[in-house]
């Protein structure tokens, strides 16, 4: 199974929610695994996120591929899946490729 990995690039405050759940928009780079896993890559987005992950958009594409961001189901803690496709044709990216040389950038609003 992969697991990509995230760092918070930068981030503004929402007035949504209050004390440990005053929520914010933070653009996060997430570098994909080497072992592509079939329906998505997981990742932690914790440390940025401690409560939950609302929802993603993808800010940027690179050279051959795109991504989505999936949500946990309500609210679950602060994990995500990362959906590669390949721009030429749109389908998911084959299981095991290595995508360790890819970096999706994501604007991502949560608490």
């Amino acid at each position: 199974m992969g697991t990509a990995t995230a760092a918070e690039a930068s981030y503004i405050p929402t007035p949504q929610g209050s004390g440990d759940h005053i929520g914010k928009i933070a653009l996060v780079d997430i570098t994909m695994s080497s072992s592509y896993a079939t329906g998505g890559d997981t990742v932690d987005l914790s440390a940025i996120f401690p409560n939950s992950v609302r929802a993603g958009v993808m800010s940027g594409y690179v050279a051959t591929y795109w991504a989505e961001l999936v949500v946990a189901a309500s609210d679950a803690p602060a994990t995500a899946k990362i959906i590669a496709m390949a721009r030429s044709d749109d389908a998911q990216v084959a299981a095991t490729t290595d995508l360790s040389a890819v970096v999706f950038s994501f604007q991502i609003w949560g608490s």
